[in-house]
């Protein structure tokens, strides 16, 4: 999820869905009893996440903190709506408790990974 997300802020919407949904199906071929829930998810979550770099400025450490923690819980969210696994007070203790847990611990790995490798996945313009 954090290589799709650092991928897809540097990245064109459309490849960035390509790129969500093949790695959506590599995910759903490990948990077959929810199939196509995870390319749906990581589909939306690199769409939304490429636009996010026309909103946001995408060089920022706190802005891909909590971009990589909002694509983490909303690809959470999505896969629990799709699979229809959980319900009730399930889905509330997973979305409000586990997936927050996740999604900064993503946050946090991932800032982490751009503070070291942050020379190679800087933004780069075309020289004109």
């Amino acid at each position: 999820m954090l290589a799709l997300l650092i991928y897809t802020v540097r990245a064109q919407p459309g490849r960035s869905a390509a790129a969500g949904f093949v790695i959506g199906l590599l995910r759903d071929a490990l948990t077959p009893a929810s199939f196509g829930a995870g390319a749906l998810a990581h589909t939306l979550v690199g769409y939304l996440s490429s636009w996010a770099k026309a909103v946001f400025f995408a060089e920022n450490v706190l802005v891909n903190g909590c971009l990589f923690f909002a694509g983490t819980w909303l690809r959470n969210l999505i896969v629990l709506l799709a699979s229809g696994r959980l319900g009730g007070a399930q889905l509330g203790w997973e979305l409000l408790v586990w997936s927050p847990i996740q999604s900064a611990t993503t946050a946090a790995v991932g800032i982490i990974a751009l503070w070291m490798f942050g020379r190679w996945v800087r933004v780069r313009r075309a020289d004109a």
